[in-house]
Order: C-alpha cells, then structure tokens, then sequence
C-alpha cells in the first residue's frame, strides 16, 4: 500500500479563501493502523519483555488524550530545566542524581575551556552512561542518547532492529504525535492562503522531501486551482544511509498521487550546489504562465529523524530571498512567492548568539525532555518498549553525540538564523492558528499553539512551556 493511500485527514476551516472551498481536503494525514501495519518484533536485551506485536487501537488513542491520569503526572523538570539542572530526575536516587550532575557540570566546564586534556570529555561520557539507565525517565534517556558512544549497545541493537520495521514505524509516528501534521498544516496552510486565483503553476523548491507527505494532500487541495504542479527536491551528495526514502520512490507516489486528482505533476532533482543556476533559470521553465514560487525548508522536524546542516539551511533561504526578490510578477496584487520555514530543533534566540556550552547544553536537555515527556503522553504505558523503539529512530538521530557537537560547532559559527530574510512577514490567519490547535488537541493535552510575540508570521508549537516546532512564513 502506498503511503498517501492510507491519509484521510480532517478538514480544515479557511476564512475569505476564494474563489475555492477546501470542502474535501485537509493539511493533517491521518492513519488506520492494525497489527499487519507494524508487525514490530524487537528482542531488547535487558528489556522486561520483548515486543512481539504492536496492537494499534485508534479508540484508546483518543481516550489517552482525555484520560490524563491513565498516563501518571509530567515531570516537571522540564519546566525549570532551561534555567537549573539541579532538579531530582524522575526515577533516580538522589546521591546518584548528585553524582550525575556533578559529571554534567564537569562535562560541560571541560568543553566550555577547551581543555587538551586527551580523552577527557570521552571519560566523563562513558561515566554518565553508566549512571543513566536507558530504558528509565525522559531526562536518562535523552541524556544516553546524548552521550551514546558503544556500537555495540543495547541502544545500538534496539534502533538496528527497529529500523528493519522503518515504514509502519514512520507511519505511526506521523499519525500518534502532532509535530509533523502541525509543521505541515501551517505550512501548507500559508500556501493556499497566498495561492492567486488565476494561478496556472505551483512550483514547489523543497529544501528536504524525505518521503513527500507534506504534498499528498496540498495536491488534493489544488486540484482546481491551477493545472500543474513542479516539485523540485533538493539533493545532497552526502550520503543519507539512516534514511529509507529515495528520491525516485518519493517520485513516483507524487506523480501517481497528482494524475489520479488531474494535476499534472512534474517532480524533478536538483543538486544543492547547483541550486542559484537552477533559480536564475527557473522562470523560463515556466514559459510565462502564471507561477507561484513556493520554498519550503522543514528542518529537524521529529518524524525526519536527521538535522541537516545550518550552513546548507543559510544558503538555500539566502537563495530564496534573492530569488523572490528578483522574479517578475504578472500582476500587481499578487503574490510572487513565499517562503515557509519549520524547525523542530532547538531554538537559540540572539542573546545566546556567544553562549557558553552550559548553556548550549542545557537547551538541548531541556528540549529533547519535553519532546521525550510529549511522547510518553501521546503513547500507551503497556507499548513502553514500542514508544522507545520509536524514540530510537525518530529522535536518537537528532540527539547523538556526533550530531550534538557538530550543532554545537555551527552555533558558534554561524549564530541563529536572522528571522526577516529581508521579506515580508506573511501574517498567519486567526483560522490556521484555531485549527493548529485542534491537530495538537489543545486543552486535553500539555501542548499549546501560540503566534510568537511580535511576530505574527511565526506559529510554536509547546510542550509544558517549551518549543518543541515553529513554522515561520515570508512572502514577495
């Protein structure tokens, strides 16, 4: 079964959204998932017991968002975490929390100096993975993810085994939690919102594709609003062996998906060093119809499960702005482009633009807490061992060491992105803001959703305080 076969998402509601009605469309996929969908069978050493199926029951799925005491009180570290690491952690004895603490302050002074002390930081690692157990609370487990270094781990052979079960795991984890569908819905939310009526092309510059499923039902939702649709996916020469998508795969769903809705759909590749020679000829593909140009950056979102690099991300925004602001407009009211932009790391605002690594990685703990802390709410207590195989393929990726110290690398090099890119903002609809809060369950649930302050073209999305994904729009 394809994966578009299986969304059937709710309905979204637009307001002054004409001459079209999005009666029949929706920005969220939804899953149906039974055991033949995840037949998840993972022997954890160590484990309490091995996962022999995944019964997915869409029914308890809705009551465990109504029913909070089914899945016991959030911790509240999350809470204070960003400000103090001193708080007990859920499920560990105080001298040992002491003692964990005291090797996350060393940990962090060692690399705050930069000491040239071989092997130092190393040391101090492996002795926080023997304090930490990984199959205990939320801040144990980020912190092993954290400083993860044996291949041979338990650790190592859960996520190996849980990757040979990658495309129900991938399904699951769209469909149970919202950082994806919310990243997706804004984001697509805001395209139609620009799309002019007499538009005859979208082309769509999408910096990562992954499996296209933020396109399968934005494709429903224009099927009468213009006669074709271009998606160009950017390719990067490293090699991505952790991902399972392929480009001509993704391909061929896209095309097969749009004819079956009458679009005809052009999906092409371009390489990312190849990208301002593809924009500066973009215009003539088109043959002077009617185009909206859209570029679409998801980074880090928790269903990707990789961060691509800040300085790759720069260069393709950096390129979109010069483009937009150069392409010509067939009329004056209309909208030439615009850029959405969605992060599901963490966020540094400017004051932290020459932090210390303390503060570097107490963010991240405190991020990836809230984001383990959100999972453990959205997933039944009797699937513990299927949440964290999840957990290993969806956010370990993002968590690793390899990963956190190449982060803390471009921090310091290239800052935090300068939110404006020298464009204007595209104000986010009161309507998107209310159905954003649907797709998180706002009210039964800890999530929030909340226009950042000052800037109405920035939609959050929080856990208990926290950002966990933002969605930031431009426009020409």
């Amino acid at each position: 079964m394809s994966l578009y076969e299986i969304y059937r998402p709710p309905t979204p509601r637009f307001e002054n959204v004409n001459p079209f009605s999005i009666d029949e469309c929706s920005f969220c996929p939804s899953f149906h998932l039974t055991t033949e969908h995840f037949p998840l069978q993972i022997n954890e050493p160590h484990a309490n017991s091995p996962i022999h199926d995944f019964p997915f029951d869409l029914d308890e799925f809705d009551r465990m968002f109504i029913d909070h005491d089914a899945h016991g009180m959030v911790s509240e570290t999350c809470m204070n975490m960003h400000t103090s690491l001193i708080l007990p952690f859920q499920g560990m004895e105080v001298d040992n929390h002491l003692s964990l603490l005291n090797l996350i302050v060393a940990y962090a002074e060692v690399m705050d100096r930069n000491q040239e002390i071989t092997g130092l930081s190393e040391v101090i690692g492996r002795s926080i993975i023997k304090k930490v157990n990984p199959f205990g609370g939320p801040t144990e487990r980020v912190l092993y993810m954290f400083q993860h270094h044996n291949k041979k781990s338990n650790y190592n052979y859960l996520k190996e085994e849980s990757f040979k079960n990658f495309y129900p795991a991938f399904k699951a984890f769209y469909q149970i939690f919202p950082y994806g569908k919310f990243a997706h819905f804004v984001a697509n939310s805001a395209i139609m919102e620009s799309l002019p009526s007499d538009a005859e092309i979208i082309h769509l510059i999408d910096f990562d594709i992954g499996e296209g499923v933020q396109w399968a039902s934005f494709i429903e939702a224009i099927k009468h609003r213009c006669t074709e649709v271009r998606v160009t996916s950017i390719k990067f020469d490293e090699k991505d062996e952790s991902s399972p998508f392929r480009f001509e795969d993704t391909k061929r769903r896209l095309h097969d998906h749009a004819w079956s809705y009458g679009l005809n759909a052009i999906v092409e590749e371009v390489r990312f060093q190849d990208l301002e020679i593809f924009t500066n000829n973009i215009e003539k593909g088109d043959y002077g119809r009617k185009s909206l140009y859209v570029f679409n950056c998801h980074v880090a979102l928790p269903h990707m499960g990789r961060v691509r690099s800040k300085k790759h991300v720069f260069k393709f925004l950096r390129v979109a702005e010069n483009f937009l602001h150069q392409v010509t407009c067939w009329g004056s009211t209309t909208s030439k482009g615009i850029i959405t932009y969605g992060n599901g790391d963490v966020f540094y605002d400017k004051t932290t633009t020459l932090m210390s690594y303390s503060t570097f990685l107490d963010a991240n703990i405190a991020h990836y807490q809230a984001l383990l802390e959100s999972m453990e709410f959205d997933f039944p207590k009797h699937l513990g061992e299927a949440r964290r195989a999840l957990e290993c393929l969806f956010v370990g990726p993002s968590v690793s060491s390899i990963v956190r110290d190449r982060k803390w690398e471009e921090i310091r090099q290239c800052g935090e992105i300068e939110f404006g890119l020298g464009l204007d903002g595209l104000e986010l609809s009161e309507a998107s803001v209310d159905e954003a809060k649907e797709v998180v369950k706002e009210g039964v649930s800890l999530y929030g959703v909340r226009i950042e302050s000052g800037k109405k073209n920035e939609m959050v999305i929080e856990w208990n305080g926290i950002s966990i994904v933002r969605v930031c729009c431009w426009k020409s």
